[in-house]
């Protein structure tokens, strides 16, 4: 079996680091949505782009929990790169397989 080879092969879990330290993990759908990776549309992409300036100019971060083994319990949070820095455009629509 080989490892992630196509879209949709990610795991559901990431391992990271929390900001206060502790290791555990991130859930795959919690990131995308806190990171855009759930816009797929130009208004979506427009809103998105817009609540990124106003996280910025707020000087706020982007986070989500940090989980530890058994997937329910936050040991803490994990903030991603400014938001400024991380506008979005539309998820490409994969073509149909062809099989």
């Amino acid at each position: 079996m080989s490892d992630v080879d196509e879209a949709g092969d990610e795991p559901d879990l990431y391992l990271a680091r929390a900001t206060n330290g502790r290791t555990g993990y991130l859930n795959r759908a919690e990131c995308e949505a806190a990171t855009g990776g759930t816009v797929s549309t130009l208004e979506e992409a427009a809103a998105w782009n817009r609540r990124l300036a106003d996280l910025a100019a707020a000087g706020e971060t982007i986070s989500v929990p940090v989980y530890a083994e058994d997937g329910r319990t936050v040991v803490g949070r994990f903030e991603f790169a400014n938001p400024a820095q991380g506008r979005v455009r539309p998820r490409p629509q994969r073509p149909p397989r062809s099989e």
